[in-house]
């Protein structure tokens, strides 16, 4: 069982509150998505851009890579997720969670941490070079010694090239919004097939 987002149908969504509440549940994984800042710090965020509903940043809508750290705390999130699920609970939070502190909960559980890079071929703005992403992640995984407990997973395969090459025990998790074995057979283009389940390794 994945804490998706952390527990984002309970807390709000990616953010440390999420993140205890799931533990507490007895999650797998914790589940979770990364931008970068300007100051090239990671923070947890499922979009590289901060918008309403679910976060209120300096202006209407800021781009997290354009923003220190400084900038990016104060930022307010309201109710849940982009998709309205309601904070049953009634909580609140911030979107100010970073890598760092996600990887202090470490000690907390023996689950595993499935974590994104939201990185986009087509909007170089929104965040480093796959490879300088990739060496922040790592560098963070290695500061706290979670190598065995990372699965790296995301709609950008640049991000899991680059990590395999850094380091090559990171398992890996390949995604993609369309799964070609739903296309009639004399449309299906041949191609070797990389699992998107978050457990397989490439």
């Amino acid at each position: 069982m994945h804490g998706h987002r952390g527990a984002r149908a309970r807390r709000p969504e990616n953010t440390i509150p999420a993140f205890q509440y799931a533990i507490q549940e007895g999650v797998d994984a914790l589940e979770m998505d990364m931008a970068v800042t300007k100051d090239n710090v990671i923070v947890i965020s499922h979009d590289p851009i901060l918008h309403p509903p679910v976060c209120s940043g300096p202006k209407e809508s800021s781009i997290i890579h354009e923003l220190t750290l400084a900038e990016v705390a104060p930022v307010g999130l309201r109710q849940g997720s982009e998709s309205a699920i309601p904070d049953t609970d009634g909580h609140t939070g911030h979107a100010d969670a970073t890598l760092d502190d996600v990887f202090k909960l470490a000690p907390s559980g023996k689950f595993d941490y499935n974590i994104e890079t939201k990185s986009f071929a087509d909007k170089p703005e929104y965040t480093p070079s796959p490879e300088e992403f990739v060496k922040l992640v790592l560098a963070k995984i290695r500061q706290y010694k979670l190598d065995k407990r990372i699965i790296l997973q995301s709609f950008d395969f640049r991000t899991l090239v680059a990590m395999r090459k850094l380091a090559p025990g990171i398992r890996l998790s390949a995604l993609t919004e369309t799964d070609q074995r739903d296309s009639p057979p004399s449309r299906r283009k041949p191609e070797k097939r990389r699992s998107s389940r978050p457990n397989s390794t490439w």
